[in-house]
């Protein structure tokens, strides 16, 4: 494969990348599910001495709404986009708005930069 045909791949999945990112800073949907997360975990720490009323959390902590549960059994995420859905309808309209990371889940960044630098090294 030429130099140019490698560099307009290597082009393409960055620009990918790129808009995967663009698509979660801009997206209002998705800032108010992380918001209602925020407010549910700061619902949950107040009051508690051990963590002192800790407002924020970290993002590995997102992943974990889905494995908390009720005492009826439904996740914590799953009450939030029930509650969601019921003020923004758009909440269910978010894995189309999503659909550039679906798209591009397969790039791995780290072999983007490894291969880019190895094409640069070629021009040098």
């Amino acid at each position: 494969m030429g130099y140019e045909v490698r560099f307009n791949i290597l082009k393409k999945q960055y620009n990918d990348i790129v808009a995967g990112f663009n698509v979660t800073m801009d997206n209002k949907v998705w800032q108010q599910i992380l918001g209602a997360v925020l407010h549910v975990g700061n619902v949950m720490n107040a009051g508690n001495k051990q963590r002192q009323q800790a407002d924020g959390f970290e993002i590995d902590a997102y992943s974990k709404t889905f494995s908390i549960k009720k005492a009826d059994g439904k996740s914590i995420m799953n009450v939030i986009l029930e509650l969601l859905q019921k003020k923004t309808p758009e909440v269910m309209k978010l894995k189309e708005q999503f659909q550039p990371i679906y798209d591009n889940a397969k790039i791995v960044l780290m072999d983007l930069i490894k291969d880019s630098k190895k094409l640069q090294g070629e021009t040098a």
